[in-house]
């Protein structure tokens, strides 16, 4: 089976405030969002949830006949800070695959109880065994929850167009990577061009919902494939903090009224959100 793998390129960039700007003008809700984002990272820090995740890979054979694969992953799903790159990043820990158990979150723990000030040995670990459990031809180490937000990171507008559609209190954020710049790409480093959309409330930038698109490089393919993510947002009173609540993925074939084809879905659902204390136990629930 051909097997087609996506990697982060990156995960930086600061919000940059605009003056001047109208004050619910592309400009001036971006530079909220962004800020939103950078001020949300940090409070993620040492957040942990319960992860529900079922894909599903679908394979047309010969004559159409396909064969479906399914997998359910039972997961801790924790933000851990990495002061020397000025990051936090989302972590999954899988601790059940099918019901069967794989790990008991011990490193995962010992990551949030002790983070090191460079955790990326461990973070590349968990990441990789992370990744080894998903399904179907599309190897990926970004299909996480928070993973969209590190467009709204990316301060430099050289490398992307942005536009704003303001519906009463909520605005919605357009986006698309110019071809050469992105963020994700493949093994080989070709650029895998992304398009999306935030929606956003105009006030604050609180992130509540988000889209994401990437398109796949078709060398020799006689069709496109991409890779769609979102993700909603759900206000949390036991952290007070808007959290992911549910993330849906799909890859496959572009066009065709939807997907053809090889094909991936996933949908992930988050619970029990608290936070891990720094004498090494997670609060109770």
């Amino acid at each position: 089976m051909r097997r087609t793998l996506l990697c982060l390129a990156c995960m930086l960039a600061s919000p940059v405030v605009l003056p001047g700007a109208p004050a619910n003008g592309t400009k001036a809700v971006l530079a909220r969002a962004r800020q939103y984002v950078a001020d949300y990272d940090r409070a993620l820090i040492a957040v942990v949830a319960d992860e529900h995740y079922v894909q599903t890979a679908r394979t047309l054979e010969d004559h159409d006949v396909g064969e479906n694969l399914e997998r359910v992953l039972e997961s801790e799903f924790a933000w851990i800070h990495l002061p020397a790159l000025r990051e936090t990043i989302g972590v999954r820990d899988v601790l059940r695959v099918d019901g069967q158990a794989v790990a008991d979150g011990s490193r995962l723990h010992a990551l949030l109880e002790h983070p090191p000030q460079d955790a990326s040995r461990e973070i590349r670990a968990i990441l990789a065994e992370s990744a080894r459990h998903n399904v179907g031809a599309l190897e990926r180490n970004f299909n996480f929850p928070t993973f969209p937000l590190v467009y709204l990171r990316r301060s430099d507008d050289s490398r992307t167009r942005w536009r704003a559609d303001r519906n009463g209190v909520a605005t919605t954020l357009r986006f698309e990577e110019r071809q050469h710049s992105t963020i994700v790409r493949t093994i080989h480093g070709a650029p895998t061009r992304a398009s999306g959309r935030f929606i956003v409330d105009s006030a604050s930038g609180r992130v509540l919902r988000c889209e994401i698109r990437l398109e796949l490089p078709r060398p020799h393919r006689a069709f496109a494939e991409e890779y769609r993510i979102r993700v909603e947002f759900e206000y949390d009173g036991r952290i007070d903090l808007w959290v992911p609540v549910l993330m849906i993925e799909q890859f496959g074939r572009a066009g065709d009224g939807g997907f053809a084809g090889t094909g991936i879905s996933g949908e992930a659902t988050y619970r029990n959100y608290r936070r891990f204390e720094t004498v090494g136990r997670i609060l109770p629930q």
